[in-house]
């Protein structure tokens, strides 16, 4: 037998005949994994549909016109509009709708496992999976309301990011973020659709250029007429980016010239080289990272791809909502023998108010 008094030789669950040592395991659990959410948690909460498929009004205010009258003028009445002094002051209202969608995860705790097994980190075993199936009904809702159009199960299916309306065979899925702003979406109305100039989509998050990011603030400007604070919500890739406009630029390889240039006070003895906030011509973005968007849901893969990376969406918190029809809640299953179960769920659906005021960076990589 082994000397117990050697490190080497304390036991292991792979060797558990060589003494009768115990293990020393922290009473905790370390998560590796701890993603955050910033879309969930900074959306406003709107009313709670009634109906599965939920609609809004658009409208969009009219533009000036030479409406210089000429003294005694009369207003004159047709059926022709062009024989008509009078026009439809509602030429533009139109209805967006979406739908909301049931998400919904389970999980059983064994009988053994919820009576007897005694593990590190895990005073109840039922109360620590609600936990974490709550947190993963989290997870799955930011991924999917930051999605887009892609394929899952080894590229054997595509995730339109579209509503679908459900069936005996299929769910109800609610409209996701990238395709409301999406200027090629013939889904939706021609009026309302995000212009072309909001998505820069023509370059890597390495190539981006401090113009191309003020063109898409001009553009959501010359929608909206109002100068605003956006949150953009970013992939590292992008965020990154940001902080490269204070940096250099090269002419060649070998002269090289500074874009930006910043005083620091080094008595901390640090160099700060990050950038959270940008003020252009056009507005302030607040930059904001994130992992879930264009995220593939983990339907065949956890790893992010570079698009995800790339991408970020130039948001107006007042153009969105989440409507919660059930709000996430916990339900007990009926214990059939084997042990504990229960159900996680919600029914929610993303409201975009006015995908005009919104915009993208729809990246094609790192």
């Amino acid at each position: 037998m082994a000397n117990p008094l050697y490190s080497h030789d304390v036991q292991n669950p792979a060797s558990p005949k060589v003494s009768g040592s115990h293990r020393d395991l922290l009473d905790a659990i370390t998560l590796v994994d701890s993603k955050e959410t910033p879309l969930f948690s900074m959306v406003p909460k709107g009313s709670a549909p009634t109906n599965i498929l939920f609609e809004w009004p658009v409208d969009k205010q009219l533009a000036p016109v030479d409406s210089a009258v000429i003294d005694g003028s009369d207003l004159a009445h047709n059926s022709d509009a062009s024989l008509s002094n009078f026009d439809n002051a509602q030429g533009d209202y139109d209805v967006l709708s979406n739908r909301v969608q049931w998400f919904r995860e389970q999980a059983l705790v064994s009988k053994l496992t919820q009576d007897v097994q005694n593990q590190a980190g895990v005073p109840n075993h039922y109360q620590y999976a609600v936990r974490k199936k709550l947190l993963q009904l989290k997870r799955i809702i930011e991924a999917t309301i930051c999605g887009d159009t892609f394929t899952y199960n080894d590229g054997g299916a595509t995730y339109t990011g579209e509503p679908v309306t459900g069936t005996s065979s299929a769910a109800n899925r609610t409209r996701v973020l990238g395709r409301w702003i999406d200027n090629g979406n013939t889904a939706l109305p021609a009026a309302y659709r995000t212009p072309a100039a909001s998505v820069e989509s023509s370059t890597t998050a390495g190539s981006l250029s401090e113009a191309q990011v003020n063109d898409v603030m001009q553009s959501i400007y010359e929608e909206t007429g109002q100068v605003k604070v956006f949150s953009l919500l970013a992939g590292p890739d992008l965020k990154k980016r940001f902080k490269d406009f204070t940096q250099t630029q090269f002419a060649n390889a070998n002269v090289a010239s500074a874009i930006k240039v910043y005083n620091q006070e080094m008595g901390s003895k640090k160099i700060v080289n990050t950038v959270d906030i940008y003020e252009g011509d056009f507005g302030t973005i607040e930059l904001i990272p994130s992992l879930w968007l264009n995220h593939d849901l983990g339907f065949s893969t956890t790893n992010l791809g570079t698009t995800a990376k790339a991408r970020g969406y130039v948001l107006n918190m007042d153009l969105l909502e989440m409507r919660f029809n059930q709000m996430p809640k916990v339900t007990q299953l009926t214990d059939n023998g084997g042990g504990p179960r229960f159900a996680v769920d919600t029914i929610a659906g993303l409201c975009v108010k006015n995908p005009l005021g919104l915009g993208a960076f729809k990246l094609t990589g790192s």
